[in-house]
């Protein structure tokens, strides 16, 4: 069973995996896939796929290919590191997941305003058994991106300074939108979708244990079909 978590940048998606993953008491029983981990192959069958896709569903994106280059790149690249038919076992994806990208491009990365067609690029790309979304208020999520630093442009490790500022807080509730369609879409789609609260402290302790227990249950139900 393969679960994407997604939220805001900074809304402590990277440390809830590691957490949860960390933990004596549920790390024999998930599977980590980063993308060390994840099979490269039919790297070019699944990237043709999914360009021929666009080309009948979303050719937008492709005529608008200066401003959407960097989501498309990502998502490529992310294609080729996904793995499928995982039956028996909770595996959360970990720097490979495909519907992260959206928020990201959103938030960080679209400097021409260029606006997503969401039901449209979902429609294109293979979706994961569960998505877990990661809820924190703009305010919250704000302060701990300013505190992380921005996007790595610079290099591993080497974040970009964050400037917290009108256009900043525009980004992110256009983020905060589109992490809200994706939820429908998604429900629509038959996706399993779980909602996690992290604005506090206290939020923040409870998250493994409820997390887990909600993951296992969904794992039960999924055997099943």
């Amino acid at each position: 069973m393969l679960v994407e978590f997604i939220s805001l940048p900074g809304a402590g998606k990277t440390s809830i995996i590691q957490d949860i993953c960390n933990n004596p008491d549920y790390k024999d029983r998930i599977n980590l896939i980063g993308k060390k981990k994840c099979n490269r192959t039919s790297v070019i069958t699944e990237i043709i796929i999914f360009f021929i896709k666009l080309v009948f569903i979303y050719p937008k994106i492709l005529l608008n290919i200066k401003s959407s280059l960097w989501l498309l790149k990502k998502i490529s690249i992310r294609l080729c590191h996904r793995k499928n038919d995982i039956k028996d076992e909770v595996c959360l994806l970990n720097e490979s997941g495909i519907l992260m990208p959206i928020i990201s491009f959103i938030t960080q990365r679209d400097t021409n305003s260029y606006q997503i067609n969401l039901n449209k690029i979902i429609s294109v790309l293979p979706i994961p058994d569960v998505v877990v979304f990661i809820d924190c208020d703009i305010e919250i999520v704000i302060d701990r991106y300013a505190d992380r630093g921005g996007p790595q442009t610079k290099g591993p490790g080497i974040r970009d300074e964050v400037i917290v500022s009108t256009k900043l807080y525009e980004r992110f509730a256009s983020g905060q939108n589109a992490l809200l369609a994706l939820k429908q879409i998604l429900k629509r789609k038959k996706c399993i979708v779980i909602t996690i609260r992290n604005n506090s402290l206290l939020d923040y302790e409870m998250i493994p244990f409820s997390l887990f227990n909600k993951l296992e249950s969904k794992l039960q139900l999924y055997k099943r079909f």
